[in-house]
């Protein structure tokens, strides 16, 4: 919950998008219109987590080469991987500040530096290895779709500088994220089938900010739904 207005929800979970992104649940909806009910969910924000740890393998939870943002939602997408089960308490109740300083869009009002670089950077990596190879071969024609439609955001909005480094950084990392996927993929339990999700792209309204940009959203979100719901049920 908003701790500025604890009568409306800020998330009450989330979902895996298969274009590799995290569906927020309930996102800005009022507190008397939520459910109840325990339910599995797709994907975890960190904000508002309780994890057993002798339930997981060694080693730490969170992959830190992430940074900040993408970490909750890679942790809890390897966590059902495993065949584990992720589930939203909505009794359980957090009140979330203000955000982090100099990098909240709730405070800033747009995107960060940091941010943008973070979230192209770590979505990559966290596709590269979560993503199984036959996932990626079928996906590959609508990821790459995607990825034009980012670049010509990119070059809308001046933020090609974070742009490159994310792609150096994957490439100088390249052999380290292979070492990981390896590892993912060696514990594998639950096929991407079960772990992704459809629906609407999940983007910030701070990123389509007139009408092209929002006619183009809309067309991108067309595109990518006509060829999640032909390839699904062959993942």
């Amino acid at each position: 919950l908003y701790a500025h207005d604890p009568q409306r929800i800020q998330y009450d979970g989330a979902d895996a998008h298969f274009l590799g992104l995290q569906t927020l649940h309930g996102e800005n909806r009022p507190v008397a219109t939520q459910d109840a009910q325990v339910r599995r969910i797709g994907s975890v924000v960190s904000a508002c987590i309780l994890v057993d740890r002798s339930r997981l393998p060694a080693g730490e939870p969170f992959d830190e080469s992430f940074f900040i943002y993408f970490e909750d939602h890679d942790f809890a997408v390897r966590v059902r991987v495993l065949g584990w089960e992720v589930l939203a308490v909505p009794g359980a109740h957090c009140f979330h500040g203000p955000g982090t300083e100099g990098l909240s869009i709730r405070a800033l009002g747009r995107y960060s530096s940091m941010r943008v670089l973070c979230l192209i950077r770590n979505r990559w990596q966290f596709i590269l290895k979560v993503y199984s190879l036959r996932t990626l071969v079928l996906l590959l024609p609508v990821l790459v779709l995607y990825e034009m439609a980012q670049v010509v955001v990119v070059l809308r909005k001046g933020w090609t500088r974070e742009w490159r480094r994310a792609a150096w950084w994957i490439l100088t990392h390249r052999r380290e994220i292979l070492a990981k996927r390896s590892l993912v993929q060696g514990s594998r339990k639950v096929c991407d089938r079960d772990l992704l999700n459809g629906g609407a792209i999940p983007f910030r309204e701070e990123v389509a900010t007139n009408r092209i940009e929002r006619g183009g959203r809309r067309l991108l979100g067309e595109m990518t739904g006509l060829y999640w719901r032909c390839v699904s049920p062959i993942l």
